[in-house]
């Protein structure tokens, strides 16, 4: 996963500003607002809910084909956001997150519908089963997700960092829930819901998933 650079973050927040199309007036909030991430990004009970995560998801909406995303903003947006606020003792992260979002949003004068797609891309990575996919949240999904589909040495370094951010669980506990949350995973049709996520990172996350269900089970 790439280490995350202060100033290559921030060159890609400002291209983001430049092609946001919303006016000067609000570059001044905008800097503060990249100040708060990189703050809440950089919390020290975050080991892998961090600034190298974005950057890693980043790189992914990189990669992307042309016109894969319904709307490129609202997607970056949310990938700089969806783990703004992140607390392993409580379940409502994504939700937070996403009102987050959408407040600082409308502090630079993004319209409602705007910040709603944002907050609906947020809420997808709580990766629970949705009655049906809105614009690009199967793209934020799998974002979100690439790491299951990485080399070895780099899930493995994921795992452990999920790890320690739940240090406060008892081991035996811990095992018991992870491995019921992997195997969630490894049981659907597909791990990823996309076609270009799945060519690219689907035999590898199947793989990585069982080898790290086993480690946890022992079976």
């Amino acid at each position: 996963m790439p280490r995350a650079d202060i100033s290559e973050l921030r060159a890609r927040w400002e291209r983001m500003r430049c092609a946001s199309g919303t006016g000067h007036e609000c570059d001044e909030e905008r800097d503060s607002m990249f100040a708060r991430l990189v703050k809440a990004y950089s919390e020290p009970h975050r080991h892998y809910h961090t600034l190298d995560h974005v950057l890693a998801c980043l790189f992914e909406f990189d990669r992307l084909p042309a016109r894969a995303s319904y709307l490129p903003t609202a997607l970056a947006y949310a990938i700089w956001f969806h783990d703004a606020i992140y607390d392993p003792r409580r379940h409502d992260n994504e939700a937070r997150s996403a009102e987050l979002a959408s407040d600082e949003l409308a502090a630079l004068q993004y319209p409602q519908a705007f910040r709603r797609m944002v907050r609906e891309l947020i809420l997808a990575t709580e990766h629970r089963p949705l009655h049906r996919m809105l614009h690009d949240q199967p793209l934020m999904i799998d974002i979100d997700l690439a790491i299951f589909g990485q080399p070895d040495d780099v899930f493995d370094a994921y795992e452990r960092a999920i790890r320690i951010e739940y240090a406060h669980v008892d081991e035996s506990t811990y095992r018991v829930a992870r491995a019921a949350i992997l195997k969630r995973f490894l049981h659907r049709p597909r791990v990823y819901l996309t076609d270009w996520f799945a060519a690219r990172y689907g035999s590898k996350a199947r793989e990585n998933l069982r080898r790290s269900i086993r480690a946890l089970t022992g079976r």
